[in-house]
C-alpha cells in the first residue's frame, strides 16, 4: 500500500517557521548579543537548512508519488445511477447556505432520498431535516455524531449513501462507480476574501494528489466535495470513532479493517472557500487538531509521515510567502548563496503548482488571481456566452394603440442566434466627459457589424445592425451585455447598441447622480451620430432613460422601461442599500457572498430552480467589480428623487414592462404605466428584477412589437 503525505507547497510552513524567519531576519543583522552570536545564530542557521531540506526532500518525494501515479489514473466510469443513493446533508443550524445546497441538487436525486442532519431545528424546502437530539449519546465528536445518529435512525434503501457539507453544491453528477466508497472532487467557490480564495488554489496539490490516489486506492483525506458509502459498509464500520477528521478515519477503517475498495471519480462537486482569513485559520486549525489523532487507524509505517503532512499541509497556504522572504536573507550564513538559490527554486516549483491550481478551477479561479486584468482585457465572446431568444409561436403584429394597458407575456422556447462576429477598435479621447467613441459613421453607410470600444481594457459599447435605432442602458451591478437576449431579437431590423455605464468603465470614481448618468447617455448618442432612438432602460437604466426622457425629449422616440420604478427610494430601500454600500466600501472587490445575496434577491425562485446557472453567472462577474465603483453605483441610485409627478410630460409611447415576482412590487409598475400618456404595462410571470434574462422570450416578444410599433409610425 502506498501513499504519499506530501504536496509540493506543503512543507516550511506554519506559526512556528514564520517566528523563526522573522527571529533569523534579527540574527542576522550584526553583533547583538554575545549570547545570540555564539548560541542562538548557530540554531538558526541549522534551522533554516533543516526547513529547506525537508522541503525539497518533501517535494521530490511527493512529485514522484503523486505524478506517477496521477499520470496514469483513469477515473472509473458510473455504474450505478445518480438516483441509486440517499443524500445526507450535514450542518449546524445554517438553514440559508443549506437552501442553496438543497436547491442546486439535479432532478435525478429524488425528494424521498434527500436528508439535512442538523444539530438545530431549521426549515429547508425540498429535503427532510433531522434534527440531532441532545441526549444522544456517541463517544464520536463533531460530524461524526451526526452522522452516526443519522446511520441509526435513517433508514436508507439505496445502494449508496452520499454525504455533502452544508455549503457542497452538485455541479455535475454522472452516477457511482462500481466500488466501496466513491471520493467526490471538490472545486472551491469565492465568497468574499480573495487572499482566501487565493490560499485555496495554493493546494491545487492537494487535489492532483487526492485524484493521484485513486490508482493505489488509499486516501490522504476524504470527503472533499462529497463522498459516497455502500450503505451496507456504512453499517460494517459505523462512525463510532472518537476524532475530528471523520471522514478520513471512517475510509482508511474501511480499508484496513473490511478491505474496502477506494476510487476517486471525475465528477466534482462545489465548495465554498472560507469567507475570510480568520476563518481560514480555524478550519485548518480543526482539521489538524483532528488529523493528528487519527494516526491510531492507520498503518504504523505511515504514522510519522502523516503526522508531517497534517503539520504543514495546515499550514500550506503561506508556504510561498515565507520561501520568497528566506530567499533574501542576508548575513554570513555558511552557504548562504546556494541557499538562497535553492530557496528560490522552491518557490518556482510551489508558484508552479499555483498555476496549476487556476488552470485546474478554469475561469473561476482565474478571474481572482494575478490574471484578472487579462481576463478584463480578454474579447467579449471570448469572456460570455451571447444569449439569445425568441419564442417559436408566430412574432405578434404591432400593438395597436387602443389595447389594454396590462397583458400578460408567455415564455416560449428560446433559439440561440448566431453571434455576429466583431472588431476592437482604438477610441478617441475627446469627444465625451466618460466615453471613448469613434466619430459619427456617415450618413449614408450605418455599421451591419459590432463596433466595440476599449475602456480600462474592457469594452465600453456594442453596437450592432443596421436601421432605426434601439439604446440599452443597463441595471445596477450589471453590464450592457444583459441585453444580449434581446439585442439579437432585433438586429435583424433593427440597429442595437448597448453601452456600459460609468461604473463598469474606468470612470467610476468619484460622486455622480442620475442626471450626471442622462448626460452621459446623450453624450454616446451624439458621438454615435444617433439623433432620437427608441431607449430602453432596465432598473437604474430605466430611471436614467425617463430622465433622458424629461429632459431631452427629441431624443427619444420611444421609452422601454424594464423593472424600472418611477417613484423615490423608500425609506426601507435607503436603509437596505446603505448596508450593501457600507460592506462595498470595506472592500476591493465585491464579496462574493454579497454577490450571491443579490443574484438571489433580484431573481425569482422560479429562476432559482430552474436555471440556477443564470445566478452563478452573474456572481461570479461581480465578484470581479470594485468595491467602489458598485458602491457609488448605490449612491446613485438610492438619491435619486422619484419623476411620477411628471410623467404625464412624456408624450411618446411607452412600455413597462416587469417581473411579477421582482423585489420591487408590480403595482409601481401599474401606476408608472397609468401615468404615462402613451404608456402600456407587460407583466412577465414567473420573473424577478432581471425579466429579460429570466423570461427573454416574453420580454422580447413584447419589445420586438413595441419597437415595430414605434417605427412603423
Amino acid at each position: 500500500m502506498r501513499a504519499s503525505p506530501f504536496a509540493p507547497d506543503r512543507l516550511l510552513a506554519g506559526a512556528f517557521a514564520l517566528a523563526l524567519a522573522i527571529a533569523t531576519v534579527v540574527v542576522l543583522h550584526g553583533d547583538i548579543h554575545p549570547f545570540v552570536d555564539d548560541i542562538l545564530r548557530p540554531i538558526a542557521y541549522a534551522s533554516l537548512w533543516a526547513f529547506l531540506g525537508i522541503y525539497a526532500f518533501a517535494t521530490l518525494f511527493w512529485t514522484y508519488e503523486v505524478v506517477s501515479s496521477w499520470r496514469d489514473y483513469q477515473p472509473p466510469e458510473a455504474v450505478y445511477d445518480p438516483a441509486d443513493c440517499q443524500l445526507r446533508i450535514l450542518t449546524v443550524d445554517a438553514e440559508a447556505v443549506v437552501q442553496k445546497t438543497v436547491d442546486a441538487l439535479p432532478e435525478t436525486v429524488a425528494p424521498d432520498d434527500r436528508h439535512v442532519i442538523a444539530e438545530a431545528p431549521i426549515d429547508v424546502d425540498g429535503a427532510t431535516v433531522h434534527v440531532v437530539p441532545d441526549d444522544f449519546d456517541s463517544q464520536a465528536s463533531n460530524k461524526g455524531r451526526a452522522l452516526e445518529w443519522a446511520r441509526l435512525n435513517v433508514p436508507c434503501e439505496r445502494e449508496f449513501v452520499l454525504f455533502l457539507d452544508e455549503d457542497s453544491h452538485v455541479r455535475s453528477f454522472d452516477g457511482f462507480p462500481d466500488a466501496d466508497i466513491v471520493q467526490f472532487r471538490e472545486w472551491p467557490a469565492y465568497t468574499g476574501s480573495t487572499l482566501a480564495f487565493w490560499c485555496e488554489l495554493v493546494r491545487i496539490g492537494y487535489q492532483a494528489e487526492q485524484q493521484g490516489f485513486g490508482l493505489p486506492g488509499v486516501p490522504l483525506y476524504a470527503w472533499g466535495g462529497g463522498i459516497a458509502v455502500r450503505t451496507s459498509l456504512e453499517d460494517e464500520v459505523t462512525w463510532e470513532y472518537p476524532t475530528l477528521i471523520e471522514d478520513t478515519v471512517f475510509v482508511w477503517r474501511a480499508i484496513l479493517e473490511h478491505d474496502a475498495e477506494y476510487v476517486v471519480t471525475a465528477d466534482r462537486f462545489r465548495n465554498q472557500a472560507p469567507p475570510s482569513i480568520r476563518e481560514l485559520i480555524e478550519q485548518r486549525r480543526r482539521w489538524l487538531s483532528g488529523g493528528l489523532r487519527d494516526e491510531p487507524v492507520l498503518p504504523r509505517r505511515y504514522w510519522a509521515l502523516y503526522a508531517l503532512r497534517n503539520v504543514t499541509w495546515a499550514f500550506s497556504p503561506i508556504t510561498p510567502f515565507l520561501l520568497l522572504i528566506v530567499g533574501y536573507l542576508p548575513g554570513s550564513m555558511p552557504g548562504v548563496h546556494l541557499y538562497h538559490v535553492l530557496s528560490w527554486a522552491m518557490f518556482a516549483y510551489a508558484l508552479v503548482w499555483f498555476v496549476r491550481g487556476w488552470r485546474y478551477y478554469d475561469d473561476i479561479a482565474y478571474r481572482h488571481w494575478i490574471a484578472v486584468p487579462l481576463y478584463r482585457s480578454s474579447s467579449p465572446s471570448t469572456r460570455s456566452a451571447r444569449r439569445g431568444g425568441s419564442s417559436t409561436s408566430p412574432t405578434p403584429s404591432a400593438r395597436p394603440r387602443s389595447a389594454p394597458r396590462s397583458a400578460t407575456a408567455t415564455e416560449g422556447v428560446g433559439a440561440t442566434r448566431p453571434h455576429c462576429s466583431s472588431f476592437l477598435t482604438f477610441v478617441r479621447p475627446d469627444v465625451a466627459r466618460h466615453f471613448r467613441i469613434s466619430p459619427p459613421p456617415p450618413p449614408e453607410r450605418m455599421p451591419a457589424h459590432p463596433e466595440l470600444f476599449r475602456r480600462r481594457g474592457d469594452v465600453l459599447a456594442d453596437d450592432r445592425g443596421s436601421g432605426s435605432p434601439v439604446v440599452f442602458a443597463h441595471g445596477t451591478f450589471m453590464d450592457r451585455t444583459m441585453f444580449d437576449p434581446q439585442i439579437a431579437e432585433l438586429t435583424p431590423e433593427y440597429r442595437c447598441l448597448a453601452y456600459d455605464s460609468r461604473a463598469r468603465t474606468d470612470a467610476y470614481a468619484g460622486d455622480y447622480d442620475i442626471d450626471d448618468l442622462a448626460a452621459d447617455c446623450v453624450e454616446l448618442l451624439d458621438g454615435k451620430g444617433i439623433d432620437s432612438c427608441v431607449l430602453v432602460g432596465m432598473s437604474v437604466g430605466g430611471f436614467t432613460a425617463l430622465r433622458v426622457a424629461l429632459d431631452y425629449p427629441d431624443r427619444v422616440d420611444g421609452l422601454v422601461l424594464i423593472d424600472a420604478p418611477a417613484g423615490p427610494t423608500t425609506d426601507a430601500e435607503r436603509d437596505t442599500y446603505e448596508r450593501i454600500v457600507a460592506e462595498l466600501r470595506e472592500n476591493d472587490l465585491v464579496p462574493g457572498t454579497l454577490a450571491r445575496q443579490v443574484a438571489e434577491r433580484v431573481t425569482s425562485e422560479t429562476t432559482h430552480k430552474e436555471r440556477p446557472e443564470l445566478l452563478e453567472t452573474w456572481a461570479e462577474r461581480w465578484e470581479t467589480y470594485p468595491g467602489d465603483a458598485v458602491a457609488n453605483e448605490y449612491e446613485a441610485w438610492y438619491a435619486k428623487e422619484g419623476v411620477e409627478d411628471r410623467l404625464d410630460e412624456i408624450d411618446i409611447p411607452a412600455l413597462v414592462v416587469h417581473g411579477e415576482a421582482d423585489v420591487f412590487d408590480i403595482e409601481r409598475a401599474e401606476r408608472t404605466a397609468a401615468a404615462l400618456p402613451d404608456g402600456d404595462l407587460v407583466r412577465v410571470p414567473e420573473a424577478g428584477h432581471l425579466s429579460n434574462l429570466e423570461r427573454p422570450a416574453a420580454v422580447n416578444d413584447a419589445l420586438s412589437a413595441f419597437v415595430a410599433d414605434v417605427y412603423d409610425d
